[in-house]
């Protein structure tokens, strides 16, 4: 039963191809403008991927799925010069945020959990999501990752 209610917490494809949409949208605009939170904004989506590894590290299970996305997300860190890319890039990420996530409900949310929480919130909350008008779809998203179990 435990199982079922974990499953029922990933997010749909929609839900990831959407998020995906709202890092596309917040790469494409740091690209296209020098802004000085670029910076910032990469630290953050550093320390999301970071801290998924982590808990995927400690449950073991997934490690497979998530280091290929992983050394993706390596691959194209320079994100200005891999414009090309960003779109699979936001992909990758928004799958390592849903995997991490699940992983995180798995191994009881420990100390470092609301260290991922607050990166993706404030990632989620930067200057893309305000202009391209995806506030609301940005929180929705935000309220379903960060949802816990009991």
């Amino acid at each position: 039963m435990a199982d079922n209610i974990l499953s029922t917490l990933r997010l749909s494809r929609n839900d990831i191809s959407s998020l995906a949409h709202i890092f596309d949208v917040n790469f494409r605009y740091f690209c296209a403008n020098n802004s000085p939170f670029a910076t910032d904004y990469l630290s953050e989506i550093k320390t999301i991927v970071g801290l998924g590894f982590t808990a995927v590290l400690l449950d073991g299970s997934f490690i497979a799925a998530y280091h290929d996305k992983f050394n993706n997300f390596l691959q194209y860190l320079d994100f200005k010069n891999h414009e090309n890319s960003l779109r699979f890039m936001s992909s990758n990420i928004a799958e390592m945020i849903d995997l991490a996530a699940f992983v995180f409900r798995l191994i009881k949310y420990p100390r470092y959990y609301e260290d991922f929480a607050n990166a993706l919130r404030k990632a989620l909350g930067r200057v893309g999501t305000m202009l391209s008008g995806e506030n609301a779809e940005a929180e929705r998203l935000l309220q379903l990752i960060l949802q816990k179990s009991h």
